[in-house]
């Protein structure tokens, strides 16, 4: 069985009525199937349209985003159950085999007192949670589809175990963590029906020859797209590959040169900066960050009044750095289509209603103000400063002091991106070096420690990911993309085979 950590996106308003909305549009898609475009209309008029989370709501139905779109068999159950009751049965037993963890330990906590979507975040953050981590918004998208089901009502604030989770409850002091864990698999992701009969006719047409590796393969380690599901095998993949090295034409950096240097030579990194080069280029990147041109920032508008500008910049990082992409696009438009930033900014009442506005983007946007009103002329200093070090200093009087972090970076490329500062600038404080980037630096020598306790460490991360990446978009985003499908990490299963500079090397060596 799964853990699932991604829920599909449901319409706002009561929870309940949003599953019902799921339920009719299971049973308005034909079983013939339809063209996808009238598919995406549909959920468009339903309000379940998300793109980024679209894929979510695809594999929890277990259906293909083929085109014609034709419905899945858990789809076709839900369309035929006798009455909603019926059908929230049968999506009570999908929410379950998705995730037995995190039902079993919610259930569990349950069963003892009542408790607040903000008690049950906290213990899921825990580390008395076994299960994979979920975000703060992961748990609230999981919470509202299983209110909406029935696994809960609300009692006041709080929530209770509601009546159709009473087999399950039985079910969850059943579950044995270790015997899960032992044989937890993934969920294979939908295959298309036509391209999987397809590929039958071809497996009977023809045998299967196995021929040799003749050059050096790319096995991502992150779950593939639906499109790239492997049409002859429904297994997994597993959770770690040992990969060729990436720079098998290459001879090894041999570990003498490196392993008793807390940071490697600089040659050594040179090098390391080199191979880099070589092979991030053709890799397939990450999801591609949020820039502030995406979110509909510009020079001009900027220019026009700075310290607004610089403040609406300040609580988009909030966004951006502390929450999922979807998740931060969606609380970026809903803050920003109306006139709630500008309201705050000038210590007014909004107009507009910021109802749906996501709660923790109008607590930060609230913090940020009550700094910016603190100090009025922050951007003006920061035209005056000229080196990188003291604009980052600037900026963090400002909004650091346990506001800001990682999200003062993010401006400071944001910054530069607009063409507000001179042109390489500030080049070695615009990286975002969070624990993950760090983490692949010190592996690679170019950090004595993946810990950053204050400003300057994680200063010193970001100009260590530009002489990782050199002046490219987005260095850690490549970085990552690397380290991801190179198979980079503690515990490195091609220790003895990849050409890289590493400490795993070294301490085989």
């Amino acid at each position: 069985m799964p853990q699932f950590i991604e829920f599909p996106a449901l319409p706002s308003g009561e929870y309940r009525a949003a599953v019902d909305t799921l339920i009719r549009f299971c049973q308005r898609v034909p079983e013939r199937g339809e063209a996808l475009k009238d598919v995406r209309a549909r959920l468009k008029q339903m309000e379940l349209f998300n793109r980024e989370r679209l894929p979510a709501l695809w594999r929890f139905l277990r259906v293909a985003a083929d085109d014609p779109f034709r419905p899945s068999l858990l789809m076709r159950e839900i369309a035929t159950a006798r009455g909603d009751l019926e059908a929230r049965r049968v999506l009570a037993e999908r929410l379950w085999h998705i995730n037995p963890v995190l039902m079993k330990c919610v259930l569990d906590r349950m069963a003892e007192r009542v408790h607040s979507p903000n008690e049950l975040l906290k213990y899921l953050d825990s580390f008395a949670y076994p299960g994979a981590r979920l975000t703060g918004p992961q748990v609230r998208s999981w919470l509202a589809l299983s209110q909406g089901i029935g696994f809960f009502k609300t009692v006041g604030i709080r929530l209770g175990v509601d009546e159709l989770a009473a087999p399950y409850v039985e079910r969850a002091a059943l579950l044995d963590f270790d015997e899960f864990f032992d044989e937890d698999l993934d969920e294979p992701l939908p295959e298309s029906e036509s391209l999987a009969s397809e590929a039958g006719v071809q497996q009977t047409a023809t045998p299967t020859v196995e021929e040799p590796d003749r050059s050096p393969v790319v096995r991502a380690t992150s779950p593939p797209t639906s499109a790239a599901v492997s049409l002859t095998s429904t297994a997994p993949p597993p959770a770690r590959v040992a990969v060729r090295s990436l720079t098998d034409n290459e001879a090894p950096v041999s570990p003498r040169n490196f392993s008793t240097t807390a940071i490697f030579s600089d040659d050594v990194l040179a090098e390391t900066a080199r191979r880099l080069s070589s092979v991030v280029g053709p890799l397939p990147s990450s999801d591609p960050p949020i820039d502030a041109v995406s979110l509909g920032f510009d020079a001009e508008v900027y220019a026009s009044d700075p310290e607004r500008g610089l403040f609406k910049l300040a609580v988009a990082s909030t966004l951006v750095c502390r929450l999922p992409p979807a998740i931060a696009r969606e609380a970026w438009l809903a803050l920003s289509s109306g006139d709630v930033l500008d309201a705050l900014f000038d210590g007014s009442m909004p107009t507009s209603n910021p109802g749906r506005v996501d709660p923790h983007a109008l607590m930060w946007a609230s913090l940020l103000s009550r700094r910016f009103t603190e100090h009025p002329d922050l951007a003006t200093n920061l035209e005056r400063v000229r080196t990188a070090d003291l604009i980052l200093t600037t900026l963090e009087s400002a909004l650091g002091r346990g506001l800001l972090t990682l999200e003062l970076f993010w401006i400071l490329r944001s910054l530069q991106e607009l063409g507000l500062f001179e042109r390489g600038l500030l080049s070695d404080v615009a990286a975002l070096a969070d624990r993950p980037v760090r983490d692949i630096l010190f592996r690679l020598g170019f950090l004595s420690t993946p810990y950053a306790p204050d400003l300057q460490a994680l200063s010193v991360a970001s100009a260590a990911v530009r002489k990782a990446m050199g002046d490219t978009a987005a260095p850690e985003n490549r970085l990552r993309a690397f380290a991801s499908a190179a198979g980079c990490a503690y515990g490195c299963l091609q220790v003895r085979t990849c050409g890289f500079a590493c400490r795993e090397r070294a301490e085989v060596s």
